[in-house]
Parts: structure tokens; sequence; C-alpha cells
């Protein structure tokens, strides 16, 4: 048979069906390292563990072997949780030669960590971090701190931009001493078993494997959106403490949500933090020279996102032919993935002045909050936070297209926040309202405070990080046995 068809039968197969197909190619073949990359796969996808460890034992014996079957073998001996003799194997691997696999990278980076942090070795340098350098930074600070284990918290970050929301956390956590590094990797914080993992959305498929390896750990969820868009229930349905922005949230969650009260911290927003403890990047808008900037903050859902309406023509479409205002673009991260919306975009600021594509996806939005003058948005929890500064916010949408989408939950905040904004459904008007609103920027400030004071209520004060830490250190002074 074809490999080429061979693989696709595989790869489509019932993975126990997978699993024989590839041990009788392999007992032929051998040395054919797809296959059993493939022949692993099933192994992890049905849980078979000690199987893994059997099968890396023998091919450590074959005739064959060579370091890209030792960084295989270490790869899903980790995956297996078989940490003792990844171990073994990766203090064998000369790292003079870097290796290009980004989960490759991640797992030796992640070793290192545990290396340094049980036996003071130095970690690796920075071409293997897969993470916001900021956390390789941070680490390195911490791990220069504290010698021994346990780790008190693992700062969890699934996605780079989750750094962005935990990082005032994490400096208050080891400003009180408290033993703290960041990660994303699963098998880490299973390994190192930590007394609580701070994350910041759902832990997904995730969650019964944190909880089988790390039964003790309490999990505590920042959240990473003010939205529900049917998801909010997930957040704190995955963690044991959930962190709100206020008491009216808390409230909704208790009401609407089936949330125990006992679960909820309220604490603030602490992605909001930045913007009490940052300056403008520009003063804000100068009404003798007419300078005026807006900010274009989308979120990613399709049916939800106002992205969708301007993939063409986005800055005709914003700010007409006037050129002096400033527009800024600061996609949702998960946009970024959808390369042919970037580049289009990326395109049109080329060839238009004053024009600016945030695509860092670590770059905190509220940065912008004080230069900018008005939001476009839809429903995102970037339009919500928006509502903090009292500034004109329009959000596209089109309503029959949203209820297609199974985020459209029309009873939920980010709809009523509506309240307090312009609602624009043709994308063709758009410019329209944006120029009244500049020119009326107070016609919905009531309404604004109004939600402003539901979603914040009185902390609204840039320290909602430091309440987060206060509730984290109250609870492992309170709880946790050294």
């Amino acid at each position: 048979m074809d490999k080429s068809i061979f693989i696709k039968k595989i790869k489509t197969s019932d993975p126990f069906i997978s699993e024989v197909l590839c041990r009788k190619y392999l007992s032929e073949v051998g040395d054919d390292i797809e296959i059993w990359k493939i022949l692993f796969d099933a192994l992890i996808f049905t849980k078979n563990n000690f199987e893994v460890k059997l099968l890396v034992e023998n091919i450590l014996k074959r005739d064959f072997f060579s370091v890209s079957y030792l960084l295989l073998s270490i790869r899903y001996l980790l995956l297996s949780n078989n940490f003792p003799m990844a171990r073994q194997l990766f203090l064998k691997i000369d790292f003079q030669e870097n290796t290009k696999d980004n989960y490759l990278k991640n797992d030796f980076y992640h070793l290192a960590l545990i290396e340094k942090i049980r036996n003071n070795i130095s970690l690796l340098p920075l071409s293997y971090v897969v993470m916001p350098t900021t956390a390789h930074e941070f680490n390195l600070k911490a791990s220069n701190l504290f010698k021994t284990e346990p780790i008190d918290v693992v700062c969890f970050i699934a996605k780079d931009f989750h750094y962005s929301i935990q990082h005032r956390i994490a400096e208050e956590l080891l400003n009180q001493n408290v033993k703290v590094i960041f990660s994303n990797s699963i098998w880490f914080i299973k390994t190192i078993k930590p007394k609580l993992i701070l994350i910041s959305e759902a832990l997904y498929g995730n969650l019964s494997e944190i909880r089988t390896y790390c039964p003790n750990a309490l999990i505590v969820n920042t959240r990473h959106g003010l939205g529900d868009k049917n998801h909010a229930a997930i957040g704190a349905s995955h963690c044991d403490k959930i962190c709100v922005s206020s008491e009216s949230i808390r409230e909704l969650m208790v009401d609407e949500m089936l949330v125990p009260n006992s679960k909820i911290w309220v604490t603030g927003y602490p992605q909001l933090d930045d913007f009490f403890y940052s300056s403008p990047t520009n003063p804000s808008s100068d009404e003798k020279s007419h300078t005026k900037s807006i900010l274009f903050a989308p979120t990613f859902n399709q049916g939800l996102s106002a992205a969708f309406f301007l993939q063409t023509d986005l800055v005709k479409k914003l700010r007409g032919a006037d050129s002096s205002i400033k527009l800024i673009v600061k996609p949702h991260p998960h946009l970024l993935g959808i390369p042919n919306l970037i580049k289009s975009w990326l395109d049109e600021s080329k060839s238009n002045n004053n024009t600016l594509i945030d695509t860092n996806p670590n770059s905190n939005i509220t940065k912008y909050f004080h230069e900018c003058d008005l939001m476009v948005s839809d429903v995102s929890s970037a339009a919500l936070a928006w509502l903090l500064v009292d500034k004109p916010l329009i959000c596209l949408i089109d309503r029959k297209l949203a209820e297609a989408s199974g985020h459209y939950s029309p009873d939920a905040i980010e709809w009523k926040m509506h309240s307090a904004a312009s609602v624009v459904t043709n994308p063709l008007e758009l410019y329209l309202e944006v120029k009244n609103q500049l020119k009326n920027p107070n016609i919905k400030s009531k309404q604004r405070d109004v939600f402003s004071n539901f979603l914040f209520g009185n902390l609204k004060d840039g320290k909602s990080s430091l309440r987060v830490a206060k509730n984290i250190i109250k609870y492992l002074r309170e709880n946790v046995n050294d």
C-alpha cells in the first residue's frame, strides 16, 4: 500500500485500530519516525501510558536510534506523565543544536526549569522560550529567589495574552515571598503539583488530569473577559474560585448561572490595572487642533465580530477620507489566526497615514484607553472594559447573523451594554456615526456611567490584582501546611 494512503487510513481510523496497524507496519519497517509518532498519539489518546514507556524502551535498543528518536521519546514520556524517565533522557541532550519544534522547545524549557528549581541548574537560552519573554524573565528572577519545592503557585498562561492579566498578581505574590512561577505546560503543573493554580480561562480537556494529578491544588480563575457569550459559567465550573469585577456580577453569577456564592471572589478586573499605572502615549484629543483618535477592537467569534464586516476598506469605513483622525486597530488575539484578514488590514495601513494595526497578542489593549476618544467594537469584553473611561462607544453588529452563533446570549451583559452605546448595523453608515459621536461625546454619558458602575462598582482603583493576590495569600496561610 502506498504510504500516503496508509497514513491517511491510520489517521482516520479508530485509535485502537490505528495502534494495531502501526504496530504491524513498524514490526516490518522499524525505522519510520512518522509512524512511531502516530502510534504514540494513539496510545496517549487511549491513556495507555505504561505502553508508552515500554515502546520507548524498545526504541532505545534499536540500531536506528538517533537524536530525533530521543527527542520524540522525551515528548511522549512527558505526555504520558513519566517525568523521571523523560528527565533521564533530557540530561543526555547536547543543547548546542537547537530544535525547531516548538512543542519540544517548550518541553525542554520546562524540564530545565524544574532542574533550575531543584538543583540550581541554568535555564535554557531564550531560543528555547515558547512563551512571552517577560514570563521567562519573571521565572528567572523568581527561581533565583527560592531553591526548594513545593511551588506555591503556578500562573498558567494557556494563551500568551494571559500574561498581561496575571503579571501584577504574580509580582505581588513574589514580593510577599510566595513561590510563584509562570508556565504554559500542563505536564509541568502535574509534575510539580503546586498548592494553587492561577488560570485565566476554562481548563477544558485538561481539567480532569489537573484534578487527578493535583487533587489538593486550589484552582483560581481570573477570567480574561467580562462578557458571557454562553461561556462564563464554564469558567466558573472549571475552578474552585472565580474572580469577578463587582458585587453586581457576583449576584448575576449566583442568580443566573448556579454558581455558589462561596466560589466567588469579588476583586475587580485585573486586566484594567495596567490602565491606572500607565500614562497616555499621546495627550488626549486636542479640541483646538481637532485631532481625534479612534480604537477599533473587535471580538473574534464568527457572527458576533465586527471584524468580518470590515475585511476590506477598513480605513474608509471607519474614518472616511479624514486622515487627521488617528486609527488604532487592536484585534482580539484569536483574530491573528486569520492571516488573510490581518494581511488585508496591514496592507491598508501601509497606504493610509495615521493608522496603527497592533498585532502583538501580548499587549494590553488598555494602554490605548487614555489616548483614544472613541471605540468601535461589537459585543467584545474590550468594549465592556472601555465603559470605564466614559468615552463614546459604537457597536457594529448584525443581530440576524449573531443569532446563528452558539455564543449568542441575548440577555447577557455584552448585549445589555448596547444601551450605553450607539449601535450600527450597516458598515457603510459607520463613519457617519463616528463623526457624530466624536462631535457629541456626551450623548450616552449617563448610560455609560450606570453600566460602568454595574460592571466595576467601587473597584475602579487599579488594585484588582492586589486583591486577588491577597486572597491567594490568605488561602495559602489558612489552608496549606508547608
